[in-house]
């Protein structure tokens, strides 16, 4: 990484460290019921600040954790051995993909160590090769996240209905295509 972006990333983990952060990690198997209590907590937060509804329940990510075991990891942030924050990512033999995210209270920089920064240190400790954070957010790009495009199946019955969502994929390709070129130019590392 150029210095400049090096420094800006440990600064950012300092602040957490000095606000007296510690993490647990924890895996599906690991994880108690008490742990979902606040697990969910902390996952339902950003949608109530953002004034919608969670779309998932914790029966779900209880029943997830059951059937996953340790391919389910949670990063959990304590202060003052409370738990704080959390992420709860899903792991196979290769790859980490972090997705939910949570806090009861705001931290200087928590998000980030948290999503990204345990991530990457818990991918390359367990040997995984990729570490997918999730999707969305430009913030990514100045951690050292490439853009990694994604695809979704669906069947459309109605064949009109069907040609529009096509033609309009078409379309979506090139732009998208020329967004993940813009995106590299936001990338922290040194060119050549």
């Amino acid at each position: 990484m150029r210095s400049s972006k090096r420094k800006k990333l440990n600064r950012e983990r300092r602040k957490v460290l000095e606000a007296g952060i510690e993490f647990q990690v924890r895996t599906g198997s690991e994880l108690t019921d008490n742990d979902w209590n606040y697990l969910f907590r902390f996952y339902c937060n950003p949608y109530h600040v953002r004034g919608r509804m969670p779309y998932l329940s914790q029966d779900f990510f209880r029943e997830l954790s059951r059937v996953l075991g340790d391919n389910l990891v949670a990063f959990i942030a304590h202060h003052e051995e409370h738990p704080v924050a959390s992420a709860i990512l899903l792991r196979d033999q290769s790859r980490l993909y972090g997705r939910y995210w949570g806090s009861d209270k705001e931290y200087d920089s928590l998000h980030f160590e948290t999503c990204y920064y345990r991530g990457i240190e818990y991918a390359i400790s367990e040997g995984l090769t990729h570490f997918e954070p999730g999707t969305q957010g430009e913030h990514k790009l100045i951690r050292g996240f490439h853009p990694t495009r994604s695809f979704s199946a669906h069947w459309i019955a109605h064949p009109d209905f069907a040609n529009a969502i096509s033609e309009y994929l078409e379309k979506e390709k090139t732009w998208v295509d020329d967004y993940v070129q813009q995106c590299g130019a936001h990338l922290p590392f040194k060119r050549g």
